[in-house]
C-alpha cells in the first residue's frame, strides 16, 4: 500500500484534530466544532461515540469538556471559547507556524497548559489535561480504521526541533 500524506491531508488533519483530545480527555460529554467543514470532523468523533453540536455561535458558559476550532482563532473567539468550556476542558485550534507564536501567547493568558502539535498546525490547550502525560491508552490503542493517528504518532506529535524549542520558550507551557 502507497502510503500518499498529500492526498489524504484533510483526513489527517481531522484524525489529528479529534483524536488528540478526544484520547486525553477522561470523560466526554458534550463537544463543540467550530469549523464551516464539519464532515470529516463529526466522522472521527463518531469513533468515541460523541455527536458534536457544530456552530458558530457560542451561548454556553461552562459547558463542553472539548472545543475543536476549525480555524484561525483571535481574541474574540478565544475569549467566548473559555467562557463555553469546562474548567477541566480542552481546546484544540487550528494554527500555521507562520502565526504559532502569537497563538500560543494568545491561549497563555486562559490556560495553565499550551502546547503546539502535529507541525504546528494545532495547539491544544487546557487547565487539566496534559496531552502526553495524561493519554487514556485504552482508548487511543482501541481505534480501529485510522489512516494516520496512532498512540504513538499521539506522543511523538508534540516533540519539537530543539531551535523551534528555543524560539518558542516563552510560549510553551507544559
Amino acid at each position: 500500500m502507497f502510503f500518499n500524506l498529500l492526498s489524504n491531508r484533510e483526513n489527517i488533519l481531522a484524525e489529528m484534530a479529534i483524536h488528540v483530545p478526544f484520547c486525553v480527555h477522561s470523560d466526554i460529554k458534550e463537544a463543540l466544532f467550530i469549523t464551516h467543514h464539519p464532515d470529516d470532523l463529526v466522522q472521527q468523533a463518531a469513533k468515541h461515540s460523541v455527536k458534536p453540536k457544530i456552530s458558530h455561535e457560542i451561548n454556553e458558559h461552562k459547558f463542553f469538556d472539548i472545543i475543536v476550532v476549525d480555524e484561525l482563532i483571535n481574541k474574540e473567539l478565544l475569549k467566548k471559547v473559555f467562557t463555553a468550556l469546562k474548567d477541566d476542558g480542552i481546546v484544540i485550534a487550528r494554527s500555521m507556524d507562520g502565526r504559532i507564536k502569537d497563538d500560543l501567547t494568545l491561549f497563555d493568558s486562559h490556560f495553565r497548559i499550551v502546547m503546539p502539535y502535529h507541525h504546528l498546525n494545532f495547539v491544544f490547550a487546557s487547565n487539566f489535561y496534559h496531552p502526553t502525560a495524561d493519554l487514556v491508552l485504552q482508548k487511543s490503542d482501541l481505534l480501529d480504521d485510522l489512516y494516520y493517528y496512532n498512540t504513538e504518532i499521539h506522543t511523538a506529535e508534540f516533540a519539537l526541533p530543539t531551535k523551534m524549542r528555543e524560539y518558542l520558550k516563552n510560549q510553551l507551557k507544559n
